[in-house]
């Protein structure tokens, strides 16, 4: 088989996975108004960003309305290259409460967003990233906290 031929192959071959994977993706939606009964949709949202945390896989998007969430979260989730997954804010107040030793504590994760939230006052840190990789933090404010805004852990490579 001639090589060309192989990497024709082979790019459509990711195409068509890239494809599968945003074909699967979901929307959730949290809002202050929500009920962690409903199903997440945009009529019907959750209440808590944690119960977004229990549901999502690679490539679904969780929109977060402006307003008070109960911190201490724990995201333990892998998404992928082409199929990360997305916290987003829907606007510039969605504010993740203090909880636990680091309001926001992403650990064994991969390819996860975390884009717009707000955090303030945390015991330690507003967001900690351990032993996680391909992990975007953009367009939040964490300030005020016991230590840090956003801590980086290690990241073991083999």
């Amino acid at each position: 088989m001639n090589l060309g031929v192989t990497m024709i192959r082979l790019v459509t071959l990711l195409a068509l996975l890239a494809a599968a994977a945003a074909a699967w993706a979901a929307d959730y939606y949290v809002s202050p108004s929500g009920n962690d009964l409903n199903p997440g949709t945009a009529a019907l949202p959750w209440r808590q960003i944690s119960k977004a945390i229990t549901v999502v896989a690679a490539g679904d998007t969780v929109y977060i309305a402006d307003g008070s969430y109960n911190g201490a979260l724990v995201i333990t989730k892998t998404g992928t290259a082409l199929a990360p997954i997305t916290f987003k804010a829907q606007g510039t107040g969605a504010i993740v409460s203090p909880g636990g030793t680091d309001t926001i504590f992403i650990t064994f994760s991969s390819y996860v967003v975390l884009d717009g939230l707000r955090s303030f006052n945390a015991t330690r840190a507003a967001v900690r990233i351990d032993a996680s990789d391909h992990v975007t933090v953009k367009n939040g404010v964490f300030g005020n906290n016991a230590r840090w805004g956003i801590f980086t852990d290690f990241r073991i490579f083999t």
